[in-house]
């Protein structure tokens, strides 16, 4: 290769879908690339090929790498949402042949196959999402340690990966499409943009909105205010159709949108945004892109969690009520292009080091020295990693041989109970013919006393039976079975009335407080933290840690326990329960816990919650809120975590369900309690196998 020959440099990710910030990545590479090492050649690597001759660049299939990746430099991987083990990337997409596997196909073989071929590998500020599982991990300590140079997004992504980095740094940069202005540096407008304007015919200011819900209280502002908004015309922006951002989502409700005629290209949107007295949206690369040029965004209250916290930062950032009322002219005086924001000039100066990084490892040199360490090392570690998987497979099945044990010793237990129950039948039997009997004796020799008598045998019998059987109901099962589910929007229902008054105030008064231990997490999406308790595990015949819990409590844990509770889930829910593992286990939500918009487990069947505090102010949060989508704010039902109160819910593709956050002056932490069915062979995911997390007592009571 003569040496001026241009670099060659790979860059891996979905550049083949129609999603804005995706197709922004390797622009924006190119750009800062061909600034700092001259001409390259960048080659874009997707699942599906793409011609420039009706796409924004050419792009190759990902079955072409391994043929090609001896004649790069370098890989590039990312950016965006991508380091994911999760098959639901995007609507219908997935890997081209079963022979590639999704979704690491598209960034974490891509990087293995750079590194085991001796190219250096940089990671481009991509994001986390989900768990890593155990399988991946040998490869992940590959991908991401014998990589010449690793950075994430965010800290959350950083501390994800930090256990893979082998003792290297991994870098936290902003996005590195804050660095979009760039792309239009030394060039005027593209001719589709003046087209696009034309056929809306942009003749006074307008406001861009991404082409999706969640915008219709500020909409709704601007179209009833006609004497502060007449000057500005509105433009719908479909910024992912892949993500189902539709221009008939907004022309329903507002006729008067513009609509462009075609889904345009990416730097044609980036003008248009630039040109934009402001933008309305939740798209994080819509928003960051307007702050690259200054113009305002706005975007529901709801959305500056998980990835779209960093937008918090920023000046030029305006959040409106999603669910109430917005005032003209507060919305009126934010509108207009401004200064840019000394915060983005100074992600600005931490994207230069990062593209200066990332050079530094693409020239020749790094590639020749490189290789022979690289391949040398991925060779040297390769025994470790099958002797790792060997060791994790005999693991499994040791577990799985203790699990078929615990099997057998439940069925054993499940069998002594039956014969059990059946004979204390029996004596019930017995003892209600025995009943009936001193029954009609006593009715013929007291006549008109008889009803107070019967009265006092009710009673008699009533505390025989509590005898004969060694334990109560706490729960009203027939009103539990004689709940009707709900068909919208999907299966679940709500349940209150549960308990006897006396047996509610004692629930509630002596709710558990020992052997806690905290749970949180964060997806990409959503974080959550609050504080969990084992009430029965997964095929335990008694309740864990029964010694610490009051008699009511074992009481209540006996009756999640019994076949009667089981059948009365199953007549309600329409599904067979009866050989379902379960598990049950009671929750603390302190102030400032949540849990975000999401879907139960496909592991998970049905799941029955429970509620235990004596009052609550629904101001506090802490409510179950029923979803009708993905949207914190698409509320269709709110369930107070009273006493007695409980909710139901069917697992499902659509089953989506939120818990809102505590209010953080809340003086009381929101009670509830889980139950849980799952399928067979599912593994428990609040204590799995080995689970050793510290517990402690939890201390927040009640101070009201």
């Amino acid at each position: 290769m003569s040496p001026n020959a241009a670099l060659q440099v790979g860059i891996c990710g979905t550049f083949d879908v129609e999603n804005y910030g995706d197709l922004l990545f390797p622009l924006i590479a190119e750009v800062e690339l061909t600034k700092r090492l001259g001409p390259i050649d960048l080659h874009r690597f997707s699942y599906f090929s793409k011609s420039r001759n009706n796409w924004p660049f050419d792009v190759s299939p990902l079955a072409e790498l391994p043929l090609k990746v001896q004649a790069l430099d370098g890989i590039l991987i990312g950016g965006g949402h991508l380091i994911r083990f999760d098959k639901d990337v995007a609507p219908g997409y997935a890997a081209p042949t079963p022979g590639m596997h999704h979704p690491t196909g598209y960034w974490l073989v891509p990087a293995l196959l750079g590194i085991s071929a001796g190219r250096p590998v940089a990671w481009n500020a991509p994001g986390v999402h989900g768990d890593i599982p155990s399988w991946a991990e040998p490869l992940m300590q590959m991908a991401i340690g014998r990589s010449r140079y690793a950075a994430v997004r965010d800290v959350p992504a950083r501390d994800a990966l930090a256990r893979f980095a082998n003792g290297t740094n991994i870098a936290v940069v902003p996005d590195t499409a804050f660095g979009v202005a760039r792309l239009l540096e030394g060039r005027g407008p593209t001719a589709g943009t003046y087209q696009l304007g034309s056929v809306l015919d942009l003749s006074r200011p307008y406001l861009v909105v991404q082409a999706t819900t969640g915008f219709d209280s500020v909409l709704r502002v601007i179209r009833n205010h006609p004497d502060q908004f007449r000057d500005f015309q509105l433009v719908a922006l479909p910024i992912g159709p892949i993500a189902r951002d539709r221009n008939e989502i907004l022309t329903g409700s507002y006729p008067e949108i513009l609509c462009l005629p075609h889904w345009p290209r990416p730097l044609q949107i980036v003008e248009l945004i630039k040109g934009a007295a402001g933008v309305i949206g939740t798209s994080l690369h819509l928003a960051i892109t307007a702050i690259a040029f200054g113009v305002p965004v706005f975007r529901p209250d709801n959305k500056f969690h998980g990835k779209y916290a960093i937008l918090s930062s920023f000046d030029g950032v305006h959040s409106f009520a999603a669910a109430g009322e917005v005032a003209p002219q507060w919305l009126r005086q934010r509108l207009g292009r401004g200064q840019i924001e000394p915060t983005q000039l100074n992600a600005l100066a931490a994207l230069d080091r990062h593209w200066d990084e990332i050079s530094a490892g693409f020239t020749k040199d790094a590639r020749n020295s490189h290789a022979a360490n690289a391949v040398g090392a991925f060779w040297q570690n390769l025994p470790n990693v099958l002797e790792g998987a060997s060791l994790r497979t005999a693991a499994l099945d040791a577990r799985a041989q203790g699990l078929q044990h615990q099997l057998a010793l439940c069925g054993a237990a499940l069998s002594e109970r039956d014969q059990r129950i059946v004979a204390r039948d029996r004596i019930l039997t017995r003892d209600r013919a025995g009943r009936a009997a001193h029954t009609k004796h006593f009715r013929a020799l007291h006549g008109r006393n008889i009803g107070n008598i019967i009265t006092k045998l009710r009673a008699i019998g009533g505390g025989m039976r509590s005898l004969v059987s060694g334990r109560r109901d706490v729960i009203d099962l027939a009103r539990l079975e004689q709940g009707k589910l709900a068909t919208q929007p999907y299966e679940w229902t709500f349940v209150n009335g549960l308990y006897s008054e006396r047996d509610a105030k004692l629930l509630a008064d002596d709710y558990p407080t020992d052997n806690f231990k905290t749970v949180r997490g964060y997806d990409g999406e959503k974080s959550y933290e609050y504080e969990a308790r084992a009430l029965i595990k997964m095929w335990d015949t008694e309740p864990f840690q029964a010694e610490q819990l009051t008699d009511t409590w074992r009481r209540l844990a006996n009756s999640l326990m019994s076949p009667n509770y089981r059948a009365a889930m199953s007549r309600l829910t329409g599904r067979d329960l009866s050989n379902a593992s379960m598990e049950a286990y009671v929750c603390h939500y302190g102030p400032g816990a949540w849990l975000g918009p999401h879907l139960d487990l496909k592991d998970k069947i049905v799941t029955h919650v429970l509620y235990f505090n004596q009052t609550w102010n629904q101001a506090d949060g802490g409510c179950l809120n029923i979803l009708n989508s993905a949207e914190m704010n698409d509320i269709v039902a709110t369930v107070r975590p009273i006493v007695g109160n409980s909710s139901v819910l069917v697992r499902s593709d659509n089953s989506w369900h939120a818990v809102s956050k505590v209010a953080v002056g809340c003086r009381l932490s929101r009670r509830s309690m889980n139950v849980i069915f799952y399928h067979p062979g599912a593994v428990s995911t609040m204590w799995p196998p080995g689970d050793n997390t510290p517990l402690h007592t939890y201390t927040l009571r009640d101070v009201s």
